[in-house]
């Protein structure tokens, strides 16, 4: 089912040719666009193999007329996709092209045609078409503290309630306690990132400065995303 007055979200009804999403993301007072937007994005970020958050992401977007996000979310389906599921991509593309400028869907088009990814250029809200999705997946040894892996363990369960602020704190303090935790810091930086908090980000980076810890590449190419978009801003 597509919504095409772009309000909030209805119920969803289930056919085989249909555009379904079982949980529904209402917006509230509490709830809006922007967040509902970061949650979802968030989600497919940390698990890029799920392809029904993807479906979610799509529903979502489309139905808030969020061009750019939109087209962003149908690349990273059919990156994921990778020239597989072609009756779901095509269904996807068909229910959502009148959101999508004709060069969007012409790009799109092409690349189930062909499945070639070079053919599958990215925007700004892409985030599985850099090829860091494949580092998502983490690894814990036996020796590692308990209390390190609780900490992420709980930021995550914060995100999956959808408190982001919390979140945040908690990956705050995690990374000042063990700086050393790549983990951690992976976290860290994607949440920033698809909430777009640069204040917070100079913060943590300050404080890295500061205590000497050094700065690994991810914290450039965060700040030159940052730079990035508030250049499109002005």
């Amino acid at each position: 089912m597509f919504i095409t007055d772009k309000k909030p979200l209805a119920a969803p009804t289930y056919s085989d040719n249909s555009f379904f999403v079982r949980e529904v993301l209402w917006l509230t007072e509490e709830q809006t666009a922007e967040s509902l937007y970061q949650q979802i994005t968030f989600k497919v970020l940390r698990k890029p193999n799920k392809l029904f958050t993807h479906i979610q992401r799509i529903f979502l977007t489309y139905s808030l007329g969020m061009q750019e996000q939109l087209y962003a979310a149908l690349v990273d389906l059919l990156w994921v996709l990778n020239g597989k599921g072609t009756a779901l991509s095509k269904r996807m593309l068909e229910g959502t092209r009148s959101v999508l400028t004709k060069s969007q869907v012409n790009v799109l088009e092409g690349y189930i045609q062909q499945a070639d990814r070079a053919l599958l250029p990215a925007n700004q809200f892409s985030i599985c078409t850099s090829g860091s999705i494949d580092t998502r997946e983490l690894l814990f040894t036996k020796n590692e503290n308990k209390q390190q892996y609780d900490a992420l363990k709980l930021a995550r369960d914060f995100i999956e309630f959808s408190q982001l602020e919390e979140a945040l704190e908690t990956l705050e303090q995690a990374i000042l306690k063990t700086p050393e935790r790549q983990d951690v810091l992976k976290e860290l930086l994607d949440l920033l990132k698809i909430t777009k908090n640069y204040q917070a980000f100079t913060k943590i980076r300050d404080i890295f400065i500061q205590r000497e810890l050094g700065l690994s590449a991810e914290w450039q190419e965060l700040a030159d995303y940052f730079v990035e978009i508030n250049n499109e801003k002005e």
